[in-house]
């Protein structure tokens, strides 16, 4: 199979500069209906010993792409991307080959074994159901009861180291602004040629579209009836306060480099040689553009692994703000950045809604099997003690039902929130507080919030 996609030998020779005395291709996962290509883990062993290598392969054929790039494009732009945070120094795994076999596009990089960030908070969240679980066990003694609450606390610790580290990241990255804006620092800058840039149409697509599937899906769910005539009312309703919610994302003079799916299993801890202390890597590069920050931290903060109150999100929010200042040393305007946030925490949260949606929807044999799957956690740098750790774990908690239920609620808590107006580090305007009244009521017509999934 391997060498069906170009992946000889002679090729890891080429990148490591030496003979090699063998190869064993470990993976070879088909990545979902939805995907477009496949991953592979490839060990290659030499006279030093073993490497590992992770290989993305993609079909050019397929007639769709993110952000609207053309196929071929879109692979020469991940790699471009990749390449570009290895240059300056971001946490990412290195890239080494882009290159052409048959009828595939083949992006060689390097494999980091250690688990994502949404399984961290999983292994984290199991093991602190267990303690809670002993505190009501009356076989447990008081003297073992007595350290629960400590160790409950120390994990969530744990927790907010991981938030922070990728919040750095996340500043670290959109540090490479100045390279896409002033090219002339970096003549042979292929990002800054290609970046992408949004549009009021692209964001308006990527709302209608998941608006779309969230309404099929909640249909079905409920053994309703459903037409196109009900889908397309729906989307003229949402168009006026859905292009309220966009427009802090089109400001172009707020606009850093972003990656663009900053959602948790983007991360992973990892230290290279010669690092003081391990940071979250950042992967996958095929989404990167120019857009606002505020909806990087969105993605974050909103996850609903965390399932953080609105009061913690803009607790962890100021220390990403802070974050930012130090990195930039650019006058900043925390009250509208903080209003601007919220605004689009609400695009965020009704958008995420349809991306659940889509994984039952259209890809749910993959995506049922998948949440089955038992994954045996091990994370050098996340420390649960040797009695916690290996365990195992699943997302069989966080099934498309779940998941939905929690950013229904995290929606509705955010529209009331932003109703209330009372944030002290800003104040809505009469029609901007009209505009986000007219979304609860939308949202409540449409069962997008007090949604309940049996």
């Amino acid at each position: 199979m391997a060498e069906e996609y170009g992946l000889d030998p002679g090729t890891f020779e080429d990148i490591l500069g030496r003979e090699i005395k063998g190869m064993f291709v470990e993976s070879n996962r088909v990545l979902g209906i939805l995907e477009r290509g496949k991953k592979q883990i490839v060990t290659v062993k030499d006279g030093f010993g073993e490497k590992k290598f992770l290989v993305k392969i993609y079909n050019p054929s397929q007639e769709k792409y993110k952000l609207n790039i053309s196929p071929k494009e879109y692979i020469r732009y991940q790699f471009c991307n990749l390449k570009f945070w290895n240059e300056h120094g971001i946490p990412s795994p290195k890239v080494y080959k882009l290159y052409t076999q048959k009828d595939y596009e083949t992006i060689i990089m390097e494999y980091i074994p250690t688990p994502s960030h949404d399984l961290d908070i999983i292994a984290i969240d199991t093991i602190i159901q267990k303690l809670e679980e002993i505190e009501q066990d009356p076989f447990y003694s008081k003297e073992i009861k007595s350290q629960i609450p400590k160790t409950i606390k120390s994990f969530n610790n744990l927790k907010n180291k991981i938030i922070n580290s990728a919040l750095c990241t996340i500043v670290k990255l959109s540090s490479l602004t100045n390279y896409i804006y002033s090219p002339e620092k970096d003549i042979d800058n292929e990002v800054a040629k290609r970046i992408f840039k949004p549009t009021l149409e692209f964001y308006s697509n990527k709302f209608n579209y998941y608006l779309e599937t969230y309404l099929k899906w909640y249909f079905i769910k409920k053994d309703l009836d459903f037409n196109d005539k009900k889908i397309a009312e729906a989307k003229k309703k949402f168009k006026e306060a859905i292009n309220f919610l966009i427009a802090p994302l089109l400001e172009k003079k707020y606009w850093d480099y972003v990656q663009g799916d900053e959602y948790l299993h983007h991360f992973k801890f990892w230290k290279k040689e010669g690092e003081k202390k391990e940071k979250s890597y950042i992967f996958d590069a095929d989404r990167s553009m120019l857009g606002r920050i505020e909806l990087s931290f969105a993605k974050l903060l909103l996850s609903y692994l965390l399932d953080l109150s609105y009061e913690e999100v803009h607790d962890k929010l100021k220390n990403a703000f802070e974050k930012y200042k130090r990195e930039h040393k650019k006058d900043f305007d925390e009250s509208y950045r903080t209003k601007c946030f919220d605004l689009v925490s609400l695009f965020e949260l009704t958008t995420m809604l349809g991306k659940k949606a889509n994984d039952e929807l259209n890809n749910k044999i993959y995506y049922e099997a998948y949440t089955r799957e038992i994954i045996k956690y091990r994370n050098p740098f996340i420390n649960l003690c040797e009695i916690c750790q290996p365990i195992n774990i699943t997302y069989e908690d966080y099934k498309t039902g779940t998941a939905i239920m929690k950013i229904s609620r995290k929606l509705s808590e955010f529209l009331d929130k932003l109703l209330e107006n009372k944030n002290p580090d800003y104040r809505f305007t009469n029609e901007e507080l009209k505009s986000i009244d007219n979304l609860k009521k939308l949202c409540q017509e449409y069962k997008l919030t007090s949604l309940i999934v049996t």
